[in-house]
């Protein structure tokens, strides 16, 4: 099983929509996972298009109120269970509260949280 974990598209306020590269990784593999920030209704169901309904995804920080999504998901692959969150707490606060949301969730075998945004762009 391929597994593409993708987060912070931001689309369309940070970029105008996915790179083709993405789009065919999307395509490509078994399941997607988007970490928060998808940035737009719209932009969500175009991924949920690509991945052809093989997609967990979940708020972030920055989503709008109209996306319905689920602030944290836990999925299972192969026996192993992921807990997926994507929080804005504090450097200081982050590892605790993330601890503290997977044990809320029933614990996990991992823990995928994508990294706060720095002023830093990388790609």
């Amino acid at each position: 099983m391929n597994v593409l974990i993708i987060s912070d598209t931001h689309i369309p306020s940070r970029t105008p929509k996915l790179s083709t590269d993405v789009r065919t990784k999307i395509k490509s593999v078994s399941h997607t996972i988007h970490a928060g920030d998808v940035g737009s209704s719209e932009a969500l169901h175009n991924i949920q298009q690509l991945a052809e309904g093989e997609l967990t995804a979940f708020c972030g920080d920055k989503d709008p109120a109209d996306i319905d999504l689920p602030a944290v998901a836990t999925v299972h692959f192969e026996g192993v269970s992921f807990v997926i969150v994507h929080t804005a707490a504090s450097s200081n606060e982050r590892l605790t509260r993330i601890a503290e949301i997977v044990t809320e969730h029933g614990g996990a075998d991992a823990m995928v949280s994508p990294a706060t945004p720095t002023s830093r762009q990388i790609g």
